[in-house]
């Protein structure tokens, strides 16, 4: 059973959409129009598109923890991790 749309759980829920589409998009990018000199760099822009996607899903299903006063302003909610 989903918990209420507090203002909280709508602020979460609209940082992961944006994330989450960002991650989409930039995803594209990598596979269909970023052609770097040295192939480094793509797998370091892979890597970092597969960490924001993840971070996505997290912040997606942080209000259903019990406690998401553990995860609220922490470097994993930023994308530090």
């Amino acid at each position: 059973m989903l918990p209420p749309f507090t203002p909280a759980v709508k602020l979460y829920l609209a940082i992961a959409g944006l994330s989450g589409c960002s991650a989409v998009a930039l995803g594209a990018y990598g596979s269909h129009g970023f052609h770097p000199q040295n192939a480094h760099f793509a797998t370091v822009f892979d890597t970092a598109n597969r960490y924001q996607l993840l971070h996505s899903v997290v912040l997606l299903t942080a209000p259903l923890w019990r406690r998401t006063h553990l995860v609220r302003l922490s470097p994993f909610e930023v994308g530090v991790y």
